[in-house]
């Protein structure tokens, strides 16, 4: 079973950037809403590298990229050239869970993408255009919800959120319908045409009204806590280090040499 590491290098700022615009190249430097952010210092970065495992002595394997979504097309290229097979474990260390909280692609997910064969699954609608960062559709694939297509496309086994200090429960009502557990099991509904017909297609106002569904998708054991926290326990297999520039300081970009003595692309 694959174990990934994915590291957003958002975790390692003093303050959670909220509210960016997607794919927006523009950097948190000068942005009025985080006067005061800064990066780590050298010394927790470090810290928290260790902590997850990884010494300059057997660097681990991984890849380095800017926007967070590119982890669904890495994997979804390696498994259709059956280079790793799902069922994944991926230890997410970010300052958001990236599970489409705020986003229309619940509505999506669980009133279309669902219905289709999981070959199909892995080519779903996208947030914004393949070659620009023009808005294709509002239900697409994003930054901010790629973990939340790739339980979808039953690729996992297991989530580990590893959170910012600050984080709130930004995980949507379609995943945990009532409080945001710390340990707890993710199995997406999936309700019959009838069903979603008596809703408006509405499959949240199922949901909240305790609706049992047709059937269930594979449980995903779901896991969070917070960064500072953190000890890992397991050997990974590989590892995303993501830049996110909409939600980082150009300063912190400034952590990658450090990181690439520890994951090698």
């Amino acid at each position: 079973m694959l174990r990934i590491l994915d590291i957003d290098l958002d975790l390692f700022q003093t303050a959670r950037a909220q509210n960016c615009p997607f794919n927006n190249k523009r950097r948190l430097d000068g942005d009025q809403n985080y006067p005061n952010i800064k990066p780590w210092s050298e010394s927790q970065l470090v810290n928290f590298l260790s902590k997850c495992g990884l010494s300059k002595e057997k660097p681990l394997k991984g890849f380095f990229i800017e926007n967070h979504d590119e982890i669904f097309y890495i994997l979804r290229k390696m498994i259709l050239n059956k280079q790793v097979t799902p069922k994944f474990e991926i230890y997410h260390a970010d300052a958001h869970a990236d599970l489409g909280c705020g986003d229309a692609s619940s509505h999506y997910i669980l009133s279309e993408l669902l219905h289709q064969p999981m070959n199909m699954r892995i080519y779903p609608k996208l947030r914004y255009n393949s070659s620009s960062n023009d808005i294709g559709d509002i239900e697409g694939l994003s930054e901010g919800n790629f973990l939340y297509f790739m339980i979808a496309c039953s690729w996992l086994k297991k989530i580990v959120y590893i959170h910012h200090p600050d984080c709130f429960d930004d995980i949507p009502l379609s995943i945990f319908p009532n409080k945001i557990p710390k340990n707890g099991k993710i199995k997406l509904p999936v309700y019959s045409y009838e069903q979603l017909n008596t809703v408006g297609n509405d499959p949240i106002q199922l949901i909240k009204n305790n609706v049992k569904a047709n059937h269930y998708e594979p449980e995903v054991i779901f896991e969070r806590i917070e960064c500072n926290d953190f000890e890992n326990t397991i050997d990974f297999d590989i590892a995303f280090v993501c830049k996110s520039l909409t939600y980082t300081l150009s300063k912190t970009d400034d952590f990658i040499p450090i990181i690439k003595g520890f994951i090698k692309s």
